[in-house]
């Protein structure tokens, strides 16, 4: 099974960037590519509609540890796990770091539009942590 790391390196401290991520509300931000409508159900499931298809997407979030169980997948029986984490840097920054690990049935260059599209999604995170200190320096 193959499988990719995508990271950020973000200006901002990792619970303030933890707490953006792990609020579910927030995932059509950053998740610009990947997601394109988002119906949220509660603080840890919504439906979605990707660039595949309707998608059911559960989030399981740990502060202590700075782990997202993110599992996404046509039906509740058939969700895919994508593991993301945020750990403190030094200097006040943080790194934001998402795994993908390739379906059984997905095709090699599905897999790598969908990591390529990651990386730019992260950016997404980013740059909502540098317009904000902007914001706040105005």
């Amino acid at each position: 099974m193959r499988n990719a790391t995508a990271s950020v390196v973000v200006d901002a401290p990792r619970d303030e960037v933890f707490a953006y991520l792990a609020d579910i509300r927030n995932t059509p931000e950053w998740a610009t590519e990947f997601i394109q409508d988002f119906q949220v159900i509660d603080d840890r499931r919504a439906n979605a509609v990707t660039e595949v298809g309707k998608m059911v997407y559960h989030q399981q979030s740990y502060p202590e540890t700075g782990v997202i169980d993110i599992r996404v997948g046509p039906t509740e029986e058939t969700l895919s796990l994508f593991l993301a984490r945020v750990v403190n840097l030094p200097g006040g920054q943080c790194a934001f770091l998402f795994t993908l690990f390739q379906s059984p049935n997905q095709p090699d260059q599905a897999f790598d539009a969908g990591f390529s599209s990651l990386q730019r999604e992260l950016e997404n995170v980013r740059r909502h942590f540098e317009a904000r200190a902007i914001q706040e320096e105005a």
